[in-house]
């Protein structure tokens, strides 16, 4: 868990602000991994749910590029 938490606060770090580098992180599946942590760690480390979350959150924020997620439409257009 403590790997996932570092990881996903460092692309955190990396996103916050910076549009190359969100687009950077999206392409090489940075989005997938922050997910696959929170899956595996996100449950039970709250550090780990803390920093993955924000990550998402800059990734996302103001960049339809990076919402690139697997099923991403289809997961958004089941909570209507």
């Amino acid at each position: 868990a403590e790997v996932a938490e570092q990881g996903c606060g460092a692309l955190w770090s990396l996103a916050a602000g910076n549009a190359g580098n969100k687009k950077a992180i999206a392409s090489a599946g940075g989005v997938e991994a922050v997910l696959s942590a929170l899956r595996a760690h996100g449950g039970a480390h709250a550090e780990v749910a803390k920093q993955g979350c924000a990550a998402l959150f800059y990734l996302a924020a103001n960049n339809a590029d990076t919402r690139s997620a697997p099923n991403w439409r289809r997961r958004k257009s089941r909570r209507r």
